[in-house]
């Protein structure tokens, strides 16, 4: 990681997602979690949530841009080596309100800035999206 930035890894399941419920008052996300968690128990394919990628990477930092220029640099290096990944604004405020999560993931007290599911995708792409050609004017 850059300076001043850290990651943590950890690899995602229910205990997880069940210690971001018992964290607090988090209305929405709270409801939310506990249907991700409900649709789970139910039927174990499903897993809207951490979308069964075996890694979840939390960078925390100092500087509100370290977090993200570092996970960007991971992403790009990621998909060189063939993985996916999925930054995830839901886990990341979920840890946020959660000081158990914290607690177990050791970064009680630091700022989250990103975090991203990584695994290998069940997808590739052969090519990209299609797109009109540029019509750029240098003048």
């Amino acid at each position: 990681p850059a300076d001043g930035t850290n990651a943590t890894t950890c690899t995602p399941g229910r205990f997880h997602m069940e210690r971001m419920l018992e964290a607090g008052e988090i209305p929405h996300y709270r409801g939310m979690l506990q249907r991700f968690i409900d649709r789970r128990k139910a039927d174990k394919t499903q897993d809207a949530l951490f979308f069964g990628a075996p890694v979840l990477v939390v960078l925390t930092c100092e500087g509100l841009w370290n977090g993200p220029l570092a996970a960007r640099s991971m992403e790009l290096m990621a998909e060189a080596e063939g993985l996916g990944s999925l930054y995830s604004g839901f886990i990341q405020r979920g840890i946020f309100y959660s000081p158990e999560v914290q607690e177990l993931l050791g970064i009680t007290g630091e700022q989250v800035t990103v975090c991203m599911l990584m695994g290998y995708p069940a997808v590739k792409y052969r090519r990209t999206v299609p797109r009109k050609k540029a019509n750029v004017t240098w003048k």
